[in-house]
């Protein structure tokens, strides 16, 4: 039974980071009418972003804004220079320019930290776990659940709740 548990958590968890990904590829396609195919190189800067302004000793939370500032400005960047003048164009071309995109962001990152894996840094220990009706689940898979099933119910809030949607 504490296999089926553990096994039913790590499953969960993988499947809310899916979530999240497709999550954000329905937010860009909502606001841009653009399949961003750049969109994994986006979130590997922002990564690594992380990582650097942790070694740089920021706190983690603060190295996660400070992330997410940075990836936001080169992703309104890349918008403004490189998608907004395909408006109106076929979308097989913005489908080729943001695949362009994703390979110079790649080599970007590759160029600036290596291409050596990197574990992301957590708030807490890498490998804490709770018991959970005996089963040992990480803390980072309970994270992930949690962080999808609010960021899911806040996207369902603002587009059926607000103008924006």
């Amino acid at each position: 039974m504490d296999t089926l548990i553990q096994l039913t958590a790590s499953g969960l968890a993988l499947g809310a980071i899916y979530a999240l990904v497709a999550l954000g590829f329905v937010v860009i396609y909502r606001a841009s009418q653009v399949f961003n195919f750049a969109q994994g190189e986006f979130l590997t800067f922002g990564a690594f972003a992380m990582v650097t302004a942790l070694d740089m000793g920021l706190p983690w939370a603060l190295g996660l804004v400070v992330a997410m500032g940075i990836t936001g400005l080169l992703a309104a960047g890349v918008e403004r220079v490189t998608l907004r003048p395909l408006v109106g164009r076929p979308v097989f071309v913005t489908i080729m320019v943001t695949i362009f995109v994703g390979v110079i962001l790649r080599t970007l990152i590759i160029i600036a930290w290596g291409p050596d894996l990197r574990g992301m840094p957590t708030p807490w220990e890498t490998m804490a776990d709770v018991s959970i009706g005996g089963a040992s689940v990480l803390v980072s898979s309970l994270a992930a659940m949690v962080a999808a099933a609010a960021a899911l119910v806040l996207f369902f809030v603002l587009v059926r709740k607000t103008r924006i949607g």
